[in-house]
């Protein structure tokens, strides 16, 4: 089964162009397009946007490997930013956790 590394690399490779072109052209840092193949990061969507434009496919085949049905893509799209507020929100939780460790050790 592919997955989404898998899909990323096969099309920039059907784009003819090598990993520092394709990032250029995407309007994304190469240090971006290689976490993303190496699996440890995920684009965001508007990223998601810009890659799959660039390599000329779907962004929800991108994602899933499957082809977009009528009016997916925007779907997906809302679907994304929805996933990256919550992921802020985790952030910002994170961040207050670790701050409050922090008081915590200080008072020991």
């Amino acid at each position: 089964m592919e997955d989404f590394t898998s899909r990323l690399n096969s099309a920039i490779e059907r784009t003819g162009m090598n990993q520092s072109r394709f990032a250029e052209k995407a309007g994304v840092g190469t240090s971006l397009i290689s976490k993303w193949l190496a699996g440890t990061q995920m684009p965001k969507s508007e990223q998601l946007l810009s890659l799959a434009t660039t390599a000329g496919v779907s962004m929800e085949w991108l994602l899933t490997g499957r082809q977009p049905e009528g009016g997916s893509e925007a779907a997906l799209m809302k679907r994304l930013g929805e996933m990256e507020q919550r992921a802020k929100a985790a952030e910002q939780d994170l961040a207050d956790l670790r701050r409050k460790l922090a008081e915590l050790a200080k008072k020991r």
